[in-house]
């Protein structure tokens, strides 16, 4: 039986962009720094970095979920160190997080410029862009995960060194992509069928929660940048682990990185449904509801050009001085 209410059906038109009508470019992303650590660094990042790398040294879990901002801020080159340091086990992001990482591998340019794309009918709809559609129908087809299969994509055809997915893969750091569907640009092409999207995000989710299953005793989750997604689909997966194990006894630790202005006391305020803070999911789920003692949460609020450096900088040199 079909929908008894109107679709819209014209199938979008999709064009060849210049890379000079997209906002971050290939030549935009961030060098690594080559300064020393600064004397006023967070005390939370510091503290972090050791946590971090205590877990690595015990081989706990160590996830990062991140938005799409990491990638169109240049701090690919950051993340892609922390791979190659082991300092985490598993990344996850949102369909943004995917397409700007494979628009910047492939194309070498991302974000268009609005409105001007959008009162064009140019808006997400750039020429080659449909290959993560064609990746998302192969995944469903072999049962690989689609940040799998991307980031083996990217790989396979030399198209690795600006890509997170991709040095992931290469490292065989599970990367799990947990779309919004209808929330994607590549989702209005002719080309996405959205029940295989369906079933490689559902792949992806079973990879992701395998990996919050381990987090206990002392593993770390660390959202940068992902005020909805990441606290979300943490939650829901923790939430399946819960069920299935009875209950989780021993504690992990969170860290989350946004720009929200989050008062002192942050711990102890008390869950005020009339204040707006309520609503901010990072605070309210990740760093108070599912954090029990003696496990740890720290908030880094900061733009994240300067928040990952500083974390960045902390893991090398702590590193540097056990080696």
């Amino acid at each position: 039986m079909n929908s008894k209410y109107p679709q819209f059906k014209t199938p979008v038109e999709q064009r060849v962009f210049d890379a000079s009508e997209f906002t971050v470019q290939a030549k935009d992303i961030l060098p690594l720094p080559d300064n020393q650590l600064d004397a006023d660094v967070e005390t939370s990042c510091r503290e972090l970095a050791t946590t971090l790398l205590d877990a690595r040294q015990g081989d706990y879990t160590r996830i990062l979920f991140f938005g799409g901002h990491l990638i169109k801020l240049g701090l690919q080159r950051y993340i892609q160190s922390l791979l190659g340091k082991r300092v985490f086990t598993h990344l996850a992001t949102n369909g943004a997080g995917l397409i700007h990482d494979f628009e910047l591998a492939a194309f070498g340019a991302t974000s268009q410029r609005l409105p001007e794309a959008l009162y064009r009918g140019g808006y997400g709809v750039r020429d080659g862009i449909e290959k993560l559609n064609d990746l998302a129908r192969d995944a469903a087809s072999t049962g690989e995960g689609y940040g799998e299969r991307v980031g083996r994509y990217l790989c396979e055809n030399n198209l690795a060194d600006n890509s997170v997915f991709a040095t992931a893969y290469s490292l065989g750091v599970p990367v799990t992509v947990h779309p919004l569907l209808g929330a994607d640009t590549t989702h209005i092409l002719p080309s996405a069928d959205w029940a295989k999207l369906g079933k490689v995000a559902q792949t992806d989710f079973k990879i992701f929660t395998h990996g919050v299953s381990y987090l206990v005793p002392r593993g770390v989750f660390v959202n940068m940048g992902s005020a909805v997604h990441g606290p979300e689909v943490f939650l829901k997966a923790l939430g399946w682990v819960v069920n299935a194990h009875g209950t989780i006894d021993a504690p992990f630790n969170t860290a989350v990185f946004d720009m929200q202005e989050l008062p002192a006391n942050w711990r102890g305020l008390h869950e005020n449904a009339a204040d707006p803070l309520y609503y901010f999911r990072p605070w309210r789920t990740l760093l108070r509801r599912v954090v029990k003692a003696p496990g740890m949460s720290w908030y880094v609020q900061g733009d994240l050009r300067e928040t990952v450096p500083l974390l960045w900088r902390y893991i090398d040199s702590l590193q540097r001085k056990t080696t």
